[in-house]
């Protein structure tokens, strides 16, 4: 279907309508957590891929999704992409278990610990400096490194770590 590949090219937008190629169901890897979209655009060894947001089995927040509210019916993705990947091919793209995990952590756990830290920094030393009640130092310490505990996930994201793969080309119909 040469034709599709170039009014992706040329639209930049999907009908999800028109054989669903949007949809994040994989009918032969049922449960898997990998999405089927389409690639909008290539560049260095990345790919911008438009994925579609059905109502639901990514995250369980089914009826509540924030891309279903605000009525968005697709959003794009990076992810690592091979030589062969060119734009508006009909891609799977993988995310790993380990980077699942990686990512969790990057943005759960380090702006959780260092928010506590700060807390407790803010509380015992910062609040004696300052000369404020302990509760608002612990308070102004864990804002002030809130952020810092963002920065490793913010490090990774540029650098292209954690990123899902697109792993495999869907033949066309």
């Amino acid at each position: 279907m040469e034709n599709d590949r170039e009014s992706v090219g040329k639209r930049g937008d999907f009908d999800p309508l028109d054989r669903n190629p949007l949809s994040t169901e994989c009918a032969d890897d049922k449960g898997s957590g990998d999405l089927l979209g389409v690639v909008v655009e290539v560049k260095d060894g990345k790919a911008e891929v438009r994925v579609g947001v059905d109502k639901c089995q990514g995250c369980g927040h089914s009826g509540t999704c924030a891309l279903l509210l605000q009525g968005q019916s697709s959003y794009t993705l990076t992810a690592r992409a091979h030589s062969a990947v060119r734009q508006g091919d009909r891609v799977k793209v993988r995310f790993s278990g380990s980077v699942k995990v990686k990512t969790a952590c990057l943005v759960y756990l380090c702006p959780s610990i260092s928010t506590v830290l700060g807390g407790v920094l803010g509380a015992e030393w910062l609040a004696g400096v300052i000369g404020v009640s302990p509760s608002v130092g612990g308070l102004i310490a864990a804002l002030l490194l809130f952020p810092l505990g963002l920065s490793p996930a913010y490090l990774a994201n540029r650098r292209g770590h954690n990123l899902p793969v697109v792993s495999e080309i869907l033949k066309e119909d």
